[in-house]
């Protein structure tokens, strides 16, 4: 047995200390990969204290470091895997980020792919791949399972054979949770042939999946938009997918659902131009006119900059400037600096000629997206007068500007 990874990566091993986990970590130590592992102790069994120490002791002998958190019984929510899991990879995310790794390893193996298509075939969900990916993202985590290829009947075989100790989780084999209900009294049953025919089959399901996913991906433009139109025209299940598409790439995947998408579909068929809306968290539903977008509303907050004098070049998370040469037409000069470069604020005026406009009915003049009003620049001089806004058209391009680039 092997496993293919980046010796350049610094990995996080997700480990249980049963056979599946601890293959993998043998595996990485046989490969000479760097590598940390964290485990999370529920408490739900007399023997995990132990099992918690001589995983630790273990790593502690191999020069491995160690991370791991206590979760007590009494902190158990009524959906205990569904909370379990969010604890754990809540946990694993925070390791990463504080001692900059780069994805987190995982033991799952063929049989975890098995059961994972058994338990959607028997769901009433829509499914959008079906099995266990070898790679993908939870939150901007990287997440990956090398053993994808393996049974847990040779993995626990390579414990054996290498003197790799693990433990056995007992209530793994009881059918209480519907996934361990497969595993037992399905998958338990069938032979390696059967197993085989089975995954080839559910590949076979995943490249029409993918053909379905590349035709609608088309739809979106790079600023990952959809025209209306083009939605309008899609079939029910190829609206879904296409929706749950837009949420994937932004990483938002997890917040999807029937009831979101029923909200959004409502709106898109709604008299509505505008719209920005939250559907979780972070995550906003915007309409501008013809075209509809998933957005992530951190990443378009109010700012506010001072420029003290001409520089080379002014940079920040939504604007560059060259502010260098002639700047005429941004109505700037010597006399105009200090310049403020900020979004837009309750009252503002702009003049045009020979008159003023508020600013927030400039934006709708423009058909400017809700979203890019809370980040969209405005020029103001030295004595507090707004100089200059850009002017905004449908397919902005932010290059047709020479000197000002606004991006997102």
């Amino acid at each position: 047995m092997k496993i293919n990874l980046d010796k350049d990566k610094k990995y996080l091993l997700a480990c249980s200390y049963g056979p599946d986990s601890m293959a993998l970590f043998g595996l990485l130590l046989q490969g000479e990969y760097y590598f940390e592992v964290a485990l999370v102790n529920y408490h739900m069994r007399p023997e995990s204290e132990m099992e918690r120490q001589q995983l630790e002791s273990l790593c502690l002998q191999k020069g491995i470091k160690f991370h791991y958190i206590d979760v007590l019984p009494a902190q158990v929510k009524k959906n205990f895997q569904a909370w379990a899991r969010t604890v754990r990879y809540d946990f694993f995310r925070e390791i990463i980020s504080k001692n900059g790794l780069d994805a987190l390893l995982t033991g799952h193996h063929k049989d975890d792919v098995l059961e994972t298509y058994l338990m959607q075939k028997s769901s009433k969900r829509e499914v959008m791949f079906f099995g266990i990916k070898a790679l993908n993202r939870l939150d901007k985590m990287i997440v990956m399972r090398p053993l994808l290829g393996y049974e847990k009947s040779q993995l626990i075989d390579y414990c054996h054979d290498s003197k790799i100790s693990f433990a056995i989780d007992k209530s793994n084999l009881e059918s209480k949770y519907t996934r361990n209900y497969f595993r037992n009294k399905i998958l338990a049953k069938l032979s390696s042939d059967e197993k085989a025919a089975m995954i080839s089959h559910i590949e076979e399901l995943n490249k029409v999946e993918m053909c379905l996913n590349a035709r609608l991906l088309q739809h979106l433009n790079e600023r990952l938009e959809v025209k209306k139109t083009i939605f309008e025209q899609l079939k029910p299940h190829e609206k879904r997918r296409l929706v749950y598409l837009m949420f994937d790439k932004i990483g938002a995947a997890k917040f999807f659902s029937r009831g979101i998408f029923s909200q959004i579909e409502q709106t898109i068929a709604s008299k509505k131009q505008t719209a920005l809306f939250k559907l979780n968290g972070t995550i906003y539903f915007s309409l501008a006119y013809e075209k509809f977008s998933i957005i992530d509303i951190s990443l378009f907050q109010p700012y506010e900059f001072i420029v003290e004098d001409k520089k080379n070049k002014f940079l920040s998370k939504h604007l560059s400037f060259d502010l260098t040469g002639d700047l005429k037409k941004y109505k700037i000069n010597d006399d105009s600096f200090p310049l403020t470069i900020r979004t837009s604020r309750t009252g503002d005026f702009y003049q045009i000629k020979d008159y003023y406009k508020r600013v927030s009915r400039l934006f709708i003049d423009m058909k400017l997206p809700k979203h890019l009003r809370l980040i969209w620049p405005l020029i103001i001089d030295a004595k507090g007068k707004i100089i200059y806004i850009p002017r905004y058209r449908d397919g902005y391009d932010s290059n047709q500007n020479s000197k000002l680039h606004i991006l997102w």
